[in-house]
This record gives C-alpha cells, structure tokens and sequence, in this order.
C-alpha cells in the first residue's frame, strides 16, 4: 500500500508542478528530491532502534550537498 500511496504523490507532485509551471524553473525537481531525502531522515528518526538512521543521513546528504 505504501508503494501505491507513494507512487499516487509523486505524479500528483509532478503534474502539480507542471500545471503551475515549476517545472520549467531549474531547481524545481532538485528541491523535491531533497525533501524526499529529508523525509527518509524522519522516517529513520521514527523508528525503533536507532541504528539506521546513520544511513539515511549519509544517503541523503549526497543529495543535499552542492554542485560546482
């Protein structure tokens, strides 16, 4: 069911986006992915043992980091 849920706001997120004319702008789809990778932090954050949320941190900062 997550899998359902998470396909339906990603197409949502997308056509919104194009809808509005936000795709047409750069950092449109970079942002997104950064807030999905946030998300996953929480994610690891709300879970029982603390153990992955090391992982998630570092996955996610290779989607936070700058570009040159």
């Amino acid at each position: 069911m997550e899998l359902v849920w998470g396909s339906l706001f990603g197409a949502v997120t997308a056509l919104s986006g194009y809808i509005a004319g936000f795709d047409r702008d750069r950092s449109f789809y970079p942002t997104i992915m950064v807030v999905v990778a946030l998300v996953y932090v929480l994610f690891a954050f709300t879970a029982a043992p603390p153990s992955p949320v090391w992982h998630e941190v570092m996955a996610a900062a290779l989607f936070i980091r700058p570009f040159p």
